[in-house]
């Protein structure tokens, strides 16, 4: 008996070595890369030259970079605004996807359309709905006299700001919606009928019941989130470019013009090692929050 137990753990290991080693040629060999190449001085336009220069390219980004600071500031801004909105949304949906309603489990499967479509083909479709010159949106509301002339989502300031933080709520909510779902799935309806005896309406239910019980899911969707959102690319830059003037510049988004534009490997990579210290220090404060909370 003692045999078969260790043969079928070493069988299993066998099994998952090889997805490990996919995992770590993928993902941890190119962490462990970037963050070497964070304390040297590597360069597109210099060839293999690399010196070693410790922190100075961290204590730059940190003490006189005014783009960093700006766009840190956006990005947080931006990783914020999309979370508040999927999550709120994400919880009336899931809400009215649980409640009894004809055809629900066809709309469980629609609104998922905005998390499985392609990131490129929402971003090129969003641009044409909101293009100032042919886009849906604008020709719509001309044609009902509302407005004159056309209004520029994606190429004003303040509007491309607002527009990149709902399209990214709108890509977003659909997995906090199955997720809260679940939640809501797995609470016994004990609760509910004890609370019916004590006379609790329906916000009470939704109060004392509902949402306590969907603590532990909404902090692990909300760190998810934020997390995907905060390294998020795609979505600003396909849609603006971090532009008009840059008031759309995410940091990753700095960093790829960093490496890429401006051939500073070394000075985006460490860029990147910021950012993931950043991630790390808010989840951990955030799940410490919530644990002291819970208890």
């Amino acid at each position: 008996m003692k045999g078969n137990r260790l043969f079928s753990r070493r069988f299993g290991y066998m099994l998952i070595f090889p997805s490990a080693i996919v995992f770590l040629i993928v993902s941890i060999y190119p962490l462990l890369t970037g963050i070497m190449l964070s304390f040297q001085n590597s360069s597109l336009y210099k060839g293999n030259e690399k010196k070693f220069v410790g922190l100075k390219n961290i204590i730059t980004i940190l003490t006189s970079d005014a783009e960093f600071r700006s766009d840190l500031l956006f990005t947080v801004i931006y990783t914020i605004g999309i979370v508040v909105i999927a999550y709120i949304t994400g919880l009336v949906f899931s809400l009215l996807l649980n409640a009894d309603m004809p055809c629900r489990t066809l709309f469980r499967v629609l609104i998922l359309i905005p998390w499985v479509i392609s990131p490129a083909v929402s971003s090129m479709s969003w641009s044409w709905l909101l293009s100032d010159q042919y886009g849906f949106f604008n020709n719509f509301l001309k044609s009902i006299g509302v407005i004159d002339k056309s209004i520029l989502f994606l190429a004003d300031k303040t509007l491309a700001k607002i527009m990149v933080i709902i399209i990214g709520a709108w890509r977003n909510f659909p997995f906090i919606t199955v997720s809260l779902l679940a939640g809501l799935q797995g609470i016994s309806k004990d609760y509910y009928e004890a609370a019916d005896i004590d006379g609790a309406n329906k916000f009470q239910r939704f109060r004392y019941v509902t949402f306590p019980h969907l603590k532990n899911v909404s902090i692990i969707t909300i760190t998810l989130v934020s997390i995907w959102t905060f390294n998020n690319f795609d979505n600003i830059y396909m849609l603006t470019k971090g532009g008009p003037a840059q008031s759309t510049e995410v940091l990753s988004i700095l960093a790829y013009n960093n490496a890429f534009f401006r051939g500073n490997i070394s000075y985006a990579s460490a860029m990147a090692t910021v950012m993931l210290v950043i991630m790390l220090i808010a989840s951990g404060v955030y799940f410490k929050v919530s644990k002291y909370g819970k208890e």
